[in-house]
């Protein structure tokens, strides 16, 4: 089934009719999908296995709709598999949930999920936080993401905030990355950086995190420690020395977190290898904190130009309603 899927995705209409044929995928017949492959247009042989019905039959359709932006006539399809008790592959809610959104619905697209009634994967979750990503809506993935998690297993929890830190992170939404990593932590679903803490050095290790949750972690980490003003302690980020890499020893974490401490950064974060170990990196307490400053000093100007807008908006209503009373 799901070789027809990307068959039919590839505009391989012939080669897709015969796998229907060979793998008797043909069912009853449904006016609604007849309607459906019209809209669609699809070429006349491959059309007649479409019109049998059937679970991979409706993916084609819906996938068909979506290149063409039709989101009205998939969604009485997608819908139809909203409800029952048996899961379905993740990439047919996915590809159902960017028909919609492709055609600007990104609203239906929230509401087939929230409405999803069968079991769910972890990969589910994160696409439609991506495709909420992509709307520019990511004030509405931490409450989908609390409503897709509830009463889910550690195992589920843990894959999916992995995978919406890395959409974020990929997305270059670092807000919602830190957010969520936070988020993650709280659950017990990834673990929080800080190894060991004393009078002149915090640790943190960043082992068994992916690239996009060490971003966020070490984000959030920094913060936290540095929340207090009359903190002073170096910082010594563990980054492992890629003993597991694909290529031994050519470490993962560490080049992207020097990367995101130089570039992705301001003030930026220089840093230096201690000395003997080549899994770690030190960054200097003068730095952290002058960067921690930074950050607290633009979101207070950002707050206070909000605000100043906010008041300029009341003074001009009340000014017109002055002049209609």
């Amino acid at each position: 089934g799901r070789a027809v899927v990307k068959l039919c995705a590839g505009g391989r209409f012939e080669d897709a009719r015969r796998v229907f044929e060979v793998r008797g995928l043909n069912g009853g017949e449904s006016k609604c999908r007849r309607i459906a492959v019209e809209k669609l247009e699809f070429p006349g042989n491959f059309s007649s296995s479409l019109l049998g019905g059937g679970f991979h039959a409706d993916w084609c359709i819906v996938k068909g709709f979506g290149q063409k932006d039709d989101w009205v006539a998939a969604l009485p399809l997608i819908s139809s598999y909203v409800s029952g008790s048996r899961p379905l592959p993740t990439a047919f809610l996915k590809d159902a949930l960017n028909t919609l959104s492709r055609g600007g619905q990104w609203e239906w697209a929230h509401l087939i999920f929230t409405q999803w009634s069968r079991p769910l994967s972890p990969g589910n979750v994160v696409s439609i936080s991506d495709i909420l990503l992509s709307h520019g809506r990511s004030s509405d993935v931490l409450p989908t993401l609390s409503v897709a998690l509830r009463d889910k297993t550690k195992a589920f929890r843990r894959a999916a905030y992995f995978g919406v830190v890395t959409a974020a992170h990929n997305r270059n939404v670092p807000k919602l990355a830190d957010e969520c990593y936070e988020c993650a932590v709280k659950a017990r679903a990834m673990p929080w950086i800080v190894s060991s803490y004393n009078s002149t050095t915090v640790t943190f290790d960043l082992h068994s995190l992916n690239v996009a949750g060490a971003c966020a972690a070490v984000r959030v980490g920094l913060r936290e420690v540095f929340r207090d003003p009359d903190v002073d302690v170096d910082v010594v980020i563990v980054t492992g020395r890629g003993k597991n890499s694909k290529v031994p020893y050519e470490p993962i974490l560490r080049p992207q977190i020097q990367d995101l401490l130089i570039d992705a950064i301001y003030p930026p974060l220089p840093s230096y290898t201690l000395r003997g170990n080549l899994g770690a990196i030190m960054l200097e307490r003068e730095g952290v904190r002058e960067w921690v400053s930074w950050e607290s000093w633009v979101k207070g100007r950002l707050l206070v130009g909000v605000a100043g807008k906010l008041r300029g908006v009341g003074e001009r209503v009340r000014k017109a309603v002055e002049r209609k009373g």
